[in-house]
């Protein structure tokens, strides 16, 4: 079932690896939650024939919002869609800003889960990326969560950073298993061309660590999660059983997703759109009751690629029989002849009718997964 995803621009400060759409100047804060709201109600006629099964706060730093605030978008979305009867609702928190009183009245406006920018727990390495917490208001804000009821927590974390032990990234580990926590991310940094990271990696101030001890820092965190009972469900994502979450699932699945707000992306599985990042643009837009967005429809070498790319991340693979009645024989045969030399090389492995990348081929998805697609 359609998940919606909810954009909210607002940080307190910028990180230094972050490209995503963020503003720092918090002014603009009840114009952009006005045309939220408009945003919703403009767009309430897609996907009504379909019951909504996630609702998903990103950013940006959604926990800056008043729980109010959060109410009344929920209220306008319960308004306005068909929702399950127990839909997975996330929020995005930053550990700098949230207290245990935050965190109850989240849970009684009926946020179930909740995700929790933590990256690590070294002080050094928090402060070299420019986030705004330490490693005791991380560890508290996860004993607040349990505290506060929530029995669905996810926690990010970062590797590759410049600097980063083996050790520490085992210390971090090990102290999400030590709280339980259902649900870890762990992303490789990158350098995103715009960002202040980037900057320093151009101008020679510091330098990205080596492949082969990249491939170690993941596989450390593969193993040390899979041996403490967490499964690794998709290349970025590992969760106990039974919490894997449902929205970016859904993502992977190919299931339809509406976007609301700044930069947000909508899919309908023919069409994909995407609101302009601009946040005077989308309020002004918004407010003469116009789309701020961009579209584009998808051809079916497009959606190939898409079905390629999505179902490659996760730990169930591609499905060549699903290719065959999706996409036809042609691109059936593409696709068999494009992943010989990675069968060959043990990046990919055959399971009955699934093509599955092992830890080798997770750790170099990106290039495997453009490599496989048809231009």
């Amino acid at each position: 079932m359609p998940g919606i995803y909810i954009h909210i621009p607002f940080c307190k400060s910028k990180c230094i690896y972050c490209d995503f759409c963020s503003i720092t100047k918090l002014d603009f804060n009840d114009n952009f939650l006005s045309a939220l709201k408009k945003e919703i109600l403009i767009r309430k006629n897609e996907l009504q024939n379909e019951f909504i099964e996630t609702i998903y706060f990103g950013g940006g730093t959604p926990s800056l919002l008043k729980t109010s605030e959060i109410q009344k978008i929920i209220d306008v979305i319960f308004e306005n869609y068909k929702i399950t009867e127990n839909p997975e609702i996330t929020i995005e928190v930053n550990p700098d800003d949230i207290t245990l009183q935050y965190l109850k009245q989240l849970i009684k406006i009926g946020i179930n889960r909740i995700s929790i920018g933590v990256q690590s727990f070294n002080d050094e390495i928090l402060n070299f990326l420019g986030r705004r917490h330490n490693s005791v208001q991380a560890e508290k804000t996860i004993k607040y969560s349990i505290e506060a009821g929530f029995k669905n927590i996810s926690a990010d974390l970062i590797f590759g950073i410049p600097g980063l032990t083996i050790n520490d990234i085992i210390s971090d580990l090990d102290v999400f298993i030590k709280y339980k926590v259902q649900h870890i991310s762990a992303y490789h940094l990158t350098y995103e061309k715009g960002t202040k990271l980037h900057k320093l990696l151009t101008s020679n101030k510091i330098k990205i660590i080596d492949e082969e001890f990249s491939l170690q820092q993941f596989s450390t965190i593969e193993n040390h999660l899979i041996s403490n009972d967490y499964f690794h469900y998709e290349i970025s994502n590992y969760s106990l059983k039974g919490f894997e979450s449902r929205h970016n699932s859904n993502y992977w699945n190919g299931i339809s997703y509406l976007g609301f707000g700044t930069s947000a992306h909508s899919f309908n599985c023919d069409i994909r759109s995407w609101n302009t990042d601009n946040l005077s643009v989308y309020i002004s837009k918004i407010n003469e009751g116009k789309l701020p967005s961009k579209h584009e429809k998808l051809n079916p070498n497009m959606k190939y690629n898409e079905f390629i790319m999505t179902s490659l991340r996760t730990s169930k693979g591609v499905d060549f029989e699903l290719i065959k009645s999706k996409f036809g024989i042609k691109y059936f045969e593409i696709f068999i002849t494009s992943t010989n030399k990675y069968l060959k090389m043990g990046y990919i492995i055959k399971n009955k009718n699934n093509y599955i990348l092992t830890s080798k081929g997770m750790f170099l998805s990106d290039g495997i997964i453009a490599d496989l697609f048809i231009v």
